[in-house]
């Protein structure tokens, strides 16, 4: 099976950035399909200490297997870069249709809230926390159907509802017990699900505040407002799942059975048979990036010169690269072929998110 390069694509379009580095649509030179590429420097990983998480990020992307979770083909590295090869979603991201419409309306939010609620279903069934929900975070795929992405911060071998204790995510999504130092496990997801509900209905997440001090105040202290229109079951979920004690939200299971849900058929969320109540205006098939900021896509698509970190630090990226196997016995049904270069194709419907 064949390795990858940064020689083997074409980079397209800029559609992401972050700390560490940019996020492209490019194409293959051989097979001319689109994927997603995170680049990353490894003089900003080694400086931000974000060695370990970039590592961590390769090895969770290896092991999961779902629809609603993106695809990692490949990942490769030079002396100064590692590349992440991913699926290219061409919907966008969630935040940028929120914003297009200023909110959602109950179904819509109730409709991406179980698909996110499912996706992390799978991801705590194998021990894993995301610890940074959000919509940045969160993308739409061409038949309407969230992927959530960037796993940067993610924890693995979370066994118990206290198995992390770092500081770590967006503040606004942020639970209480992290701001607090204490350690935390899995509720931290639910809580972060309860603040994306308040945001995709009505528009921005209920605590926010220019003044870190400040917000953190308001997500420990402040009661949450709700506008009185809400249905009441809309309260009602929200506020189980933003209890700041987390011993007191509830698992997966009550929130699946929320009257909130009444309307959810899970087995068909979790196969993806329920249609979406939007889908994104594709104009190019794969090569399309209108649902795409256009802060990110009118950007350069130049690499910025980057060195080479010590060989002593070299060591940590052993054994990073990878090139995805494929088995039907365990890949879902929406992945097609494999493709000349041992990757299997990208769905349909493909953008994501650097850390």
């Amino acid at each position: 099976m064949e390795k990858k390069s940064f020689e083997d694509f074409n980079v397209l379009k800029t559609i992401g950035e972050g700390t560490y580095g940019k996020v492209y649509q490019v194409e293959d030179k051989n097979t001319k399909r689109i994927y997603a590429m995170k680049v990353l420097k490894k003089s900003h990983l080694l400086k931000k200490r974000a060695i370990t998480c970039t590592i961590t990020e390769k090895d969770i992307l290896k092991q999961v297997r779902h629809p609603l979770i993106i695809k990692l083909y490949s990942t490769f590295q030079t002396t100064e870069r590692v590349g992440f090869v991913m699926e290219y979603i061409n919907g966008g991201q969630l935040f940028y249709h929120m914003r297009k419409v200023c909110n959602f309306d109950e179904d819509t939010t109730r409709f991406y809230s179980a698909e996110i609620i499912t996706a992390l279903e799978y991801l705590h069934s194998q021990h894993i926390i995301h610890r940074d929900l959000k919509p940045e975070n969160i993308l739409v795929n061409a038949q309407g159907h969230i992927v959530l992405t960037d796993f940067g911060l993610a924890k693995v071998d979370v066994t118990s509802d206290e198995g992390a204790s770092t500081f770590c995510g967006t503040m606004e999504y942020m639970p209480p017990e992290m701001i607090k130092g204490e350690k935390y496990g899995k509720p931290a997801d639910f809580w972060s699900v309860g603040i994306l509900i308040y945001d995709m209905l009505y528009g921005q997440p209920p605590f926010r505040n220019n003044n870190r001090k400040k917000l953190q105040e308001m997500i420990l202290t402040k009661k949450i407002m709700f506008p009185s229109y809400w249905a009441r079951d809309t309260h009602s979920i929200i506020k189980e799942l933003t209890m700041r004690d987390p011993k007191q939200r509830p698992k997966i299971e009550q929130i699946k059975k929320h009257p909130f849900f009444k309307k959810i058929n899970w087995n068909k969320i979790n196969k993806l048979e329920t249609e979406a109540p939007f889908k994104p205006h594709i104009e190019k098939g794969l090569m399309d990036t209108s649902n795409i900021d256009p802060y990110y896509t009118d950007r350069a698509t130049a690499l910025s010169p980057a060195g080479p970190i010590p060989q002593s630090q070299e060591d940590k990226f052993l054994n990073f690269t990878y090139v995805r196997s494929f088995s039907p016995s365990h890949v879902n049904n929406h992945i097609s072929d494999v493709t000349a270069n041992g990757l299997p194709s990208p769905n349909p419907g493909g953008g994501t998110n650097p850390h």
